[in-house]
């Protein structure tokens, strides 16, 4: 089973795009916290790209996308056509086929991030952003993420260029339909927001009772025992993000998936 075969939706999915050797894994491992390889991580072997779930505070629940890079030119079109925001990598001078993804992004008026990598290692990350502000008129984020300088602000940045629409959308707009069963799915300690759990399961709960579905409740323990009360698997699966991995990995591939903290920023939006 992969993501794309039981997509997690209306989760924020960054790409990162580069040249092989440009430093796009590291980056990925920055932006995770991880220091070793992505070894654990989801990998789509159709489209050779790896997907990670990651926390951005302000945000929640993201995928990331880490592509095989450009060499690949039909494999990164499908990870572009996947992703709601762009990180460009540089790390080299020529700067060609980044400007070119770039400004396919804009085109579909998705945000693009261009970020200059190993500025600890290379000495002409001026002339690189020279090019890019020449190009785009935007000013690059310079890091290393080797040794997460500058990672922080690449958060802040994605958080800022957060879609118009990403947080206003209901949840569960277009996802479920009169009659079908959903499965609520939630942590058994979540001593630190019991609030605004409970606010969270009323409001979700309004929201699917006023499309007519049919909710099914339980805690992780009994996941399974919930799911052997379908007689086939629920269309939507509602879960905590803190256990979003454990229940992406035990669930139908018929069944869709969002996290709750997705849910929060939406209804309260």
């Amino acid at each position: 089973m992969n993501l794309t075969d039981a997509p997690i939706v209306n989760q924020l999915h960054i790409g990162i795009f580069g040249k092989g050797k440009s430093g796009k894994s590291t980056l990925v491992n920055a932006l995770t916290g991880n220091h070793a390889p992505l070894g654990s991580s989801v990998a789509d072997a159709v489209n050779n790209s790896v997907y990670k779930i990651i926390e951005i505070d302000g945000i929640g629940s993201c995928v990331l996308i880490d592509t095989v890079g450009f060499d690949e030119e039909g494999n990164t079109r499908l990870a572009l056509e996947k992703a709601d925001t762009a990180i460009i990598v540089c790390a080299e001078e020529d700067i060609e086929q980044e400007l070119k993804w770039a400004k396919a992004f804009k085109a579909r008026k998705a945000p693009v991030i261009m970020v200059i990598n190993k500025i600890d290692q290379i000495s002409n990350t001026d002339k690189i952003r020279n090019k890019i502000y020449e190009a785009l008129k935007e000013e690059p984020i310079k890091i290393s993420a080797i040794s997460r300088l500058g990672i922080e602000m690449i958060k802040e940045e994605i958080l800022r260029n957060v879609p118009e629409d990403f947080e206003v959308k209901k949840i569960t707009e277009d996802l479920v339909q009169s009659g079908d069963r959903v499965l609520l799915v939630l942590a058994q300690d979540d001593q630190g927001s019991k609030g605004q759990m409970k606010q969270l399961q009323l409001q979700t709960l309004s929201q699917l009772l006023e499309k007519e579905c049919i909710v099914t409740g339980c805690v992780l323990d009994k996941f399974e025992e919930a799911l052997a009360s379908f007689a086939k698997p629920p269309k939507l699966i509602i879960t905590d993000s803190q256990i979003l991995q454990q229940v992406y990995l035990r669930k139908s591939a018929e069944s869709l998936l969002i996290a709750l903290k997705a849910v929060l920023l939406c209804t309260l939006a």
